[in-house]
């Protein structure tokens, strides 16, 4: 998801399959620009709206949404459900997530400002052939969460040592939580399997050092 400097709009999936609740992060092949949510934002005298809506959809094929519909909304008058439908057509599913998907998604859309943090920084993973389909995490991808497929991704704000290290870091975000991938996150940190990707060209370092990170669970290599 973008955000503006205003507002920010976040979305964590679960997904029913087949009448069986299975929790999972599905990844969007597309999702709402800033310019969408800008757009259909509920307006409001006191600044961002804060709330949040949760959206049931139907997962075609190609990875698009239809016959969606609202579940619940919190404030009830805020609009917020009706403004969650209409990004509904902006969303896609990765094929991968779509196969997988199959039969009803329900969306919770969380409203609220943009969160300020440390600026974003790339990540970069050792290899194994023996781990390649487990994709970036190799070896630490948590066992349960790879036998049932699930997907995740989790952020979390570290510091970054000598030789690209990564040390200190704090857990910010888990998209599907109770399957150990924030603990395969430190792991990996801990471990030097993933390590910090050199600045780019004209890039500071901040003062303290503390960069975020972004982990994708998914099985490929990003």
């Amino acid at each position: 998801m973008r955000a503006t400097g205003k507002f920010a709009l976040w979305a964590v999936v679960c997904a029913t399959v087949a009448a069986t609740p299975v929790l999972a992060q599905v990844i969007w092949a597309e999702a709402p620009s800033a310019e969408d949510m800008a757009k259909f934002y509920p307006p409001t005298t006191d600044g961002p709206q804060r709330g949040l809506a949760r959206i049931e959809c139907r997962v075609a094929g190609d990875g698009r949404l239809s016959d969606c519909h609202i579940l619940s909304e919190e404030p009830g008058d805020a609009g917020l459900g009706a403004y969650a439908l209409s990004l509904a057509p902006k969303f896609r599913a990765t094929p991968e997530a779509a196969k997988k998907m199959q039969g009803a998604v329900v969306i919770p859309v969380r409203f609220g400002p943009a969160a300020e943090g440390p600026p974003r920084r790339d990540a970069r993973f050792q290899r194994s052939s023996a781990y390649s389909r487990l994709g970036d995490a190799g070896p630490y991808y948590p066992e349960r969460a790879a036998r049932m497929g699930l997907m995740s991704v989790v952020e979390a704000d570290c510091r970054v040592a000598d030789k690209g290290l990564l040390r200190n870091c704090k857990i910010i975000s888990v998209s599907t939580p109770d399957y150990g991938f924030e603990f395969a996150f430190l792991k990996m940190a801990e471990r030097g399997w993933m390590t910090a990707a050199p600045l780019a060209e004209g890039m500071a370092a901040p003062a303290d050092g503390v960069w975020r990170f972004r982990m994708i669970f998914d099985g490929k290599r990003h």
